[in-house]
């Protein structure tokens, strides 16, 4: 017999304090007036009750609008409103659990189940974390060719297969996966950095073209210390003479910066300086290189989400020569990644390879890939 219970998500409401019982919010992030009468000029008025619609603060967090007995607006932030009504802190926790995380990290997504109260120490923790699994990264493979891209960690373990703290992992050592490739991150993407900003504001093509190569670029993924440059944040543009790889060298917040020029006289010898070229030639190089198709040996299984068409090789181009249907599986030796599709290799039962799609490259799935 089909099992067919349910799940069911009860939403409450409550007042929110300090309105005389005009709004409520629910468990489940919504907010609400309440049916009330209110003194106007001339007499009363009656108001009907209504979800209040939230819109975002600019921010990526849902904020509302509420007006007090006094006509005064307020513009209040859902998810502390939330925990302010359901979860009330002491006057001990409100001196410690002073912030409110997201446990899914969406921060629109404002049910009482999600929230819970942190620390800032906690919090901050946390969205670093997440900046990094959240950053475009590349895949390199052992000839320094960038043969993948991927928005996030996330979207690149999901294209290779693994799971996304292994790819957090081989980013932060730069040692190689399994496959042979190595990951890292994409900062030609990243819209914070001051290359991004230099490229916005300054037309530095025109001042390199004037003065040469003159340009002091700082890009690093946090504020920690460090005493050694990470070459994956080197900015790949003309005109770079000093790099600045961090504004915490050592302690006391000092720059921490790699000369390309030798301009300076003390801190870099000639050797470091032509190590310091090299690294940066090859991070350029890499970032240029075009698309190219991935193949790997990697054992799983996929569960097909929708009927998909088996070829003898990894292309639409040729002829289908069997069938895979929603429900059923396949065993399968080895990953193709090309430009539009991830495919999969299997062996048939008449000892060929069959090839069939595990989705779009960079894009949604066409079933579940486990591997083993």
């Amino acid at each position: 017999m089909q099992n067919t219970n349910k799940v069911i998500e009860v939403e409450l409401w409550r007042d929110v304090a300090g309105y005389n019982g005009a709004y409520q919010v629910s468990s489940m992030g919504r907010v609400r007036s309440t049916d009330r009468v209110i003194k106007v000029t001339n007499g009363q008025r009656h108001l009907v009750g209504h979800i209040i619609q939230p819109h975002d603060n600019g921010l990526g967090y849902m904020q509302v609008n509420l007006i007090d007995t006094d006509h005064k607006l307020h513009a209040m932030l859902v998810h502390k409103l939330v925990l302010d009504t359901f979860m009330p802190l002491s006057a001990d926790e409100s001196q410690t659990l002073t912030d409110i995380d997201h446990i899914d990290s969406c921060r629109s997504n404002n049910r009482l189940s999600n929230l819970r109260r942190v620390t800032h120490a906690d919090n901050l923790r946390k969205e670093h974390r997440m900046n990094q699994i959240r950053h475009a990264c590349i895949a390199i493979n052992e000839e320094g060719e960038i043969v993948l891209k991927a928005k996030s960690m996330t979207a690149m373990a999901k294209l290779l297969g693994v799971s996304q703290s292994a790819i957090s992992a081989h980013v932060n050592s730069g040692k190689p996966l399994a496959t042979g490739l190595t990951v890292a991150r994409d900062n030609d993407t990243d819209a914070k950095s001051g290359k991004a900003y230099l490229n916005a504001h300054v037309n530095t093509s025109a001042i390199v073209k004037t003065y040469g190569s003159c340009l002091w670029l700082a890009e690093y993924p946090d504020y920690l210390v460090r005493t050694s440059p990470d070459y994956n944040y080197f900015p790949s543009m003309d005109g770079v003479a000093i790099f600045q790889f961090t504004s915490m060298y050592k302690a006391g917040g000092l720059d921490g910066n790699v000369d390309l020029t030798g301009i300076t006289k003390t801190g870099y010898t000639t050797a470091s300086k032509k190590q310091a070229q090299t690294n940066v030639k090859k991070a350029q190089a890499t970032k240029k290189a075009p698309f190219k198709v991935v193949k790997y040996s990697q054992r799983g299984v996929f569960y097909p989400s929708r009927t998909l068409a088996v070829r003898y090789t990894d292309s639409d181009k040729v002829s289908q020569i069997a069938t895979y249907y929603k429900g059923e599986r396949v065993t399968y030796n080895a990953v193709i990644i090309e430009h539009d599709f991830v495919w999969a290799r299997y062996t048939r039962s008449n000892g060929l390879y069959g090839f069939i799609k595990l989705g779009v490259t960079n894009g949604h799935d066409y079933g579940k890939r486990v591997t083993y």
